[in-house]
C-alpha cells in the first residue's frame, strides 16, 4: 500500500516537472543570449525527465529494483533544490571532458553516456590525444580505477531513446558499433601485461536520462563532476554542460549511477580488468553484434566479427 502510494506521488511529481518544463520553455521564447540557452535547456530537461519518469513508472516500473527506485527518488528530490549551474553551452569540444587523460596521477573515474566511448575517442583523436583504448590503458597503468556505462545495444527501447534525443536510431547504433569496437580493442591490448589499476565496462538496460563525468584525484585533492541532460529534440553533444557544488546533489548523482552500474537488473558487465585479471563476456558481445546487425545489416558490424 505504501509502495503504491509512493508510486502515485512519483507519477504526480513527474507530471509537475513536465508541466513546469513546458511553462519554462514557453517563457524562454521571449528571451535571448545566455538566459535563453539556460532557461530553454532547463525547461527541455524538465520535460524529458518528466516524460521518461512517467514512462518508467507506468511501463518499466515492475523491472526496477527497490534500490534503484530509492536512488531515483533521492535524485529527484535533490534536483528540486538550487545548486546546478551551466558551465558550457554544449558538450562537444568541452575541454574539461578530456583533461583527466592529460594528468599523470592515479584517479577514480566514472563515465556514463549513450555511446560514451565513441564520443571520448572522437574528441581525443580530433585533438591529437591517444586513441580511447590506449588512453584507458595508460590510465590504468598509472593505477587509476575507471568505471564506464553505456546503453545496452540489445535494449528494445533503443529507438525511443534515440528519437527522444533528436537522433536517428541508425546513427545511435553506428555510434554503439564504434563503442563496441573500442571494447574489442581493449580486450586485445590489456592481456599483454599486468597493470595496477582497474577498468570495468558495463551496459545499461535502464533509460539513461543523464550523461555523467566524475573524476577524483586524491594526490591532487580534486573532485570534478560534470552533468549532461538528454533534452528532447537535441543530440547529446549539443546540449549544455552543468556542474554543481551542492553536496547533496553530487551524492545523489553518484548514488544514482552507482546503483545503475551495480544492479544486475539494470546493467550487464561486458569487460573487466580487476586485480590483474581480464574478463570479457564473448557471448553477450555476440548478442550485441547480432542486435545491431539486425537493424543495420551485416556490413556495419564486419569489424566486430573479425
Amino acid at each position: 500500500m505504501i509502495d503504491k502510494r509512493s508510486r502515485i506521488i512519483r507519477i504526480l511529481f513527474a507530471v509537475v516537472m513536465l508541466l513546469g518544463g513546458v511553462t519554462l520553455s514557453l517563457l524562454a521564447a521571449g528571451t535571448s543570449g545566455t538566459i535563453l540557452v539556460f532557461a530553454k535547456g532547463l525547461g527541455l530537461g524538465l520535460i524529458v525527465t518528466g516524460c521518461l519518469s512517467i514512462f518508467q513508472e507506468v511501463v518499466t516500473s515492475p523491472s526496477v529494483t527497490d534500490e534503484s527506485r530509492r536512488a531515483i527518488d533521492r535524485l529527484t528530490r535533490a534536483l528540486a533544490k538550487p545548486g546546478i549551474r551551466i558551465v558550457s553551452a554544449k558538450r562537444r569540444g568541452e575541454p574539461r571532458y578530456y583533461k583527466w587523460v592529460l594528468e599523470n596521477e592515479a584517479q577514480d573515474a566514472f563515465f556514463a553516456g549513450h555511446s560514451i566511448l565513441h564520443r571520448v575517442d572522437e574528441d581525443f583523436r580530433s585533438r591529437g590525444i591517444l586513441p580511447c583504448e590506449e588512453a584507458l590503458r595508460q590510465k590504468i597503468s598509472e593505477g587509476s580505477k575507471i568505471r564506464i556505462l553505456f546503453l545496452d545495444p540489445t535494449c528494445k527501447l533503443l529507438d525511443d531513446v534515440a528519437n527522444a534525443g533528436g537522433q536517428e536510431p541508425r546513427l545511435l547504433r553506428r555510434h554503439l558499433v564504434k563503442t563496441l569496437e573500442i571494447c574489442k580493442r581493449l580486450r586485445a591490448i590489456l592481456g599483454d601485461k599486468t597493470y595496477p589499476g582497474e577498468l570495468e565496462i558495463r551496459t545499461c538496460r535502464a533509460i539513461v536520462q543523464y550523461a555523467f563525468h566524475h573524476v577524483t584525484c586524491k594526490s591532487r585533492g580534486t573532485d570534478e563532476m560534470l552533468i549532461g541532460f538528454y533534452f528532447v529534440g537535441m543530440p547529446g553533444t549539443e546540449t549544455p554542460v552543468f556542474e554543481t557544488d551542492n553536496e547533496e546533489i553530487r551524492k545523489c548523482f553518484s548514488v544514482h549511477f552507482r546503483s545503475l552500474f551495480d544492479t544486475s537488473s539494470t546493467s550487464r558487465r561486458l569487460l573487466s580488468y580487476l586485480g590483474g585479471c581480464l574478463e570479457f563476456d564473448h557471448e553477450y558481445f555476440g548478442q550485441c553484434v547480432k542486435a545491431i546487425a539486425h537493424e543495420l545489416g551485416d556490413q556495419a558490424v564486419e569489424r566486430l566479427r573479425e
